[in-house]
């Protein structure tokens, strides 16, 4: 059932319901793709909290950056179970001092290098603001002598309260506003060509692939192809479009720091959809390999298999069994990278699907057998 014409919600909701509507076939790849990622996490998420519970150490040494309006500054050193309570303090220092210094009406960057009682290790401040206490492990870690990295910290300091000055002027935030402005409208603009030229650039790729027309083509080589440029199009445009809203976040000092929160939580369900969307890519392209080889097959020395209804029965079942193959392979991969993201070692989950394999393989031998002959 195909839709002609403006359709109401209700109409889409009922082939929805139906199994019928558009995009169904690759929610239903979605699903089952993060069905077994999901199954698979369950079954590798205890053994990996084991491991990492008996071999790990949260005393171990670590590394962070001090940041500022979203940017790197400087690295600090600290056990790993305190590192971000340490970087928290040391950050919520410094925008106390960046806020000083760019309500200065002269600004200038003061540091000073104290020993306070009690501690051995130098403390500094900038403009009379208390910053943090330079460490041996600070400088330890970083391969440095202490006065070394703190000489380091001072240079990083000064460009860092620099630039935070200069990026909050009105001047610069008047430009940074026009270049939003052009980028946006940019992408609004590429995102309405795409989507009025869609049938344009649809025929022009199956030209450039097949060298025939898209109405030339049988009806499983177009269905393949509709159902690539359905999931294509879209994502094109949400791409475009995102991107576009996610760099103009890192222009300004206000939002800086919320593209870089943005992009480190959506940096894995990116990964994740990314993977689904390829492997559902690649199952679509394969089925077209598959009946375009079949279709090959037919027309060959004008050798029709019509008039073979046997043999053209078992052509089709091996076409299908060859498709499911296809499935499993590219669900198979996508699940393995998906896991290695997550940072699963896949030693004993490869080793248990390739016994599942053998098992399978021993299990369908007699039915593959009576398929070939």
């Amino acid at each position: 059932m195909t839709l002609r014409g403006p359709a109401s919600g209700f109409q889409y909701l009922f082939l929805w319901a139906k199994g019928q509507g558009p995009g169904v076939r690759l929610w239903r790849c979605v699903v089952r793709f993060l069905m077994g990622l999901l199954i698979v996490l369950g079954l590798a998420f205890p053994a990996a909290a084991q491991f990492s519970f008996s071999n790990g150490s949260s005393d171990q040494m670590a590394v962070g950056w001090v940041t500022l309006d979203g940017q790197q500054v400087f690295q600090i050193a600290a056990p790993s179970s305190s590192l971000s309570v340490r970087q928290h303090h040391v950050d919520a220092n410094l925008k106390d001092i960046r806020d000083t210094y760019v309500s200065m009406a002269s600004p200038s960057v003061a540091i000073v290098e104290e020993t306070l009682d009690g501690e051995d290790a130098p403390s500094l401040f900038v403009n009379q603001r208390y910053l943090m206490t330079v460490t041996e492990t600070d400088a330890r870690m970083q391969g440095m002598t202490t006065a070394g990295l703190v000489q380091q910290i001072r240079q990083a300091l000064s460009q860092a309260l620099s630039q935070a000055y200069r990026e909050r002027q009105p001047r610069y935030l008047k430009r940074m506003g026009l270049l939003v402005a052009a980028a946006m409208g940019g992408a609004i603009a590429l995102s309405l060509i795409l989507q009025f030229s869609r049938y344009a650039l649809f025929n022009w790729a199956v030209r450039i692939l097949h060298s025939r027309r898209l109405a030339d083509l049988s009806e499983n080589h177009q269905r393949q192809l509709h159902a690539i440029r359905h999931i294509l199009l879209p994502l094109l445009q949400f791409v475009v479009l995102a991107g576009a809203l996610i760099w103009s976040l890192g222009l300004f000092p206000y939002t800086r720091a919320f593209q870089n929160s943005l992009l480190n939580w959506a940096k894995v369900p990116a990964a994740i959809s990314i993977i689904a969307i390829v492997a559902y890519i690649g199952i679509r392209v394969s089925y077209l390999l598959i009946d375009r080889f079949v279709n090959t097959l037919q027309d060959r020395n004008g050798f029709d298999f019509q008039s073979y209804q046997r043999l053209d029965l078992r052509i089709s079942t091996i076409s299908s069994v060859i498709k499911n193959i296809a499935n499993f392979v590219w669900i198979a991969v996508g699940l393995i990278i998906a896991l290695t993201i997550f940072g699963i070692n896949l030693g004993v989950l490869l080793a248990s699907f390739g016994i599942l394999g053998l098992v399978l393989s021993l299990a369908t031998q007699n039915l593959i057998r009576g398929v070939v002959t």
